[in-house]
């Protein structure tokens, strides 16, 4: 049995074509961002899609995505490529190899399609588009994670998403706070935090099960968590991190304030992990009630550089297309006219020119199709009943 199929619209698992008006909004979509972004002083970069293995999942961002890479042999070079999984590990190429310290704070935005081994369970899909942008500084600098935090939400408003969660967290937080266990006790507590499951913590007994039980119970609350967070610090070296969570906390809500977005529900859930293995001091997640997964995550993460031998720090996050088309509306208002083959050319641009969509008959027993919405009956346009 070969495993071939004789229907030419078959796609390999995770593939799908993206036709209209799906593929028309995607593409207005990410020009509605790319607008946006500039207007804070971001430029646009465009990374090839295949780049030298070694390079492509060098440590750091691009470590994580190593297993979604499809690999090929290059036949000039008989070197193995990549196939980008990831568009971050890109940029960390892009800070060391392109720019030197006299570019500092670099701020860079990108839009381009992604193509992985596997699907998730909840983004099925293996090729998708990112849309991001990056701030590269010298040190961890608050001001930039601030920045970037805000700038994404910005940018799924300008999209027209509304009830948007943003879900800070500490990476590497609970292997901090259990750094003192033995590895066997380490991993149970660990299956028994991502269970959630407060009686199987509280039976282990170890010294944060108290303030961890709280942060269960909290459900992820502000406020409330940082407070708890800061008696955390107390006795755990992990000040720095929760001192940074809340001087960023405080400078977001104030931004969002200045921008008079008060609709954004904030939470923090420092017991989450998953998804954060680069990042250090900050990580967030981005969801909506509109769609069902991701909307987009990111953070803050270092970029160490073979070429100089210094470590630079990266502040950015990374939106993801497929999940905001699902949660979009792609209906442009716009009247699609069916004309006459009679119609001149001047007549079709002086429609065009009132910001109509203009269709011309090919032939005078030319029908119009079922994208048309409206007619051009002796001048006069009329809508198609």
């Amino acid at each position: 049995m070969s495993g071939q199929s004789d229907n030419p619209a078959l796609l390999p698992k995770g593939f799908a074509d993206l036709l209209p008006p799906e593929a028309e909004g995607e593409a207005r979509s990410i020009l509605t961002l790319m607008k946006l972004f500039k207007k804070f002083g971001y430029e646009r970069v465009k990374p090839p899609l295949v780049e030298f293995e070694d390079s492509l999942v060098s440590p750091g961002p691009g470590v994580r995505h190593a297993t979604d890479t499809f690999r090929v042999m290059d036949p000039l070079s008989t070197r193995m490529l990549g196939l980008r999984s990831d568009l971050t590990a890109q940029i960390a190429r892009l800070v060391t190899t392109r720019f030197d310290d006299n570019d500092m704070p670099i701020r860079m935005t990108y839009a381009g399609d992604v193509l992985r081994t596997k699907g998730g369970q909840l983004r099925t899909t293996r090729q998708f588009c990112q849309v991001g942008c990056e701030i590269i500084t010298n040190d961890l600098s608050v001001n930039a994670d601030i920045e970037i935090c805000v700038l994404s939400i910005l940018g799924l408003k300008s999209l027209g998403i509304q009830d948007i969660t943003l879900d800070l967290n500490i990476p590497r937080f609970v292997d901090i706070l259990l750094q003192d266990q033995a590895e066997d006790e380490k991993k149970s507590i660990k299956e028994a935090i991502d269970r959630r499951d407060q009686a199987a913590i509280n039976e282990k007994s170890f010294k944060s099960a108290e303030s961890i039980i709280k942060l269960i119970a909290l459900n992820g609350q502000a406020d409330e968590s940082i407070e708890i967070l800061e008696n955390v610090s107390s006795y755990l070296n992990i000040k720095k991190q929760i001192q940074h969570l809340k001087e960023f906390y405080a400078g977001l809500i104030q931004t969002l304030k200045d921008y008079e977005v008060d609709d954004i529900y904030v939470s923090i859930d420092v017991l989450e992990q998953s998804g954060f293995e680069y990042h250090n001091t900050l990580g967030f997640t981005l969801f909506s009630t509109q769609a069902r997964g991701e909307l987009g995550r990111g953070g803050a993460y270092n970029i160490d550089s073979k070429h100089d031998g210094n470590t630079r720090t990266g502040h950015g996050f990374t939106l993801y297309m497929d999940t905001i088309g699902r949660s979009c509306s792609y209906d442009e208002g716009t009247k699609r006219v069916f004309v006459p083959f009679c119609t001149t050319w001047k007549e079709i641009k002086d429609l065009q020119e009132q910001d109509l969509i203009v269709i011309r008959a090919l032939s005078k027993d030319s029908k119009p199709t079922k994208a048309c919405s409206h007619l051009l009956v002796d001048g006069q346009i009329e809508k198609i009943s």
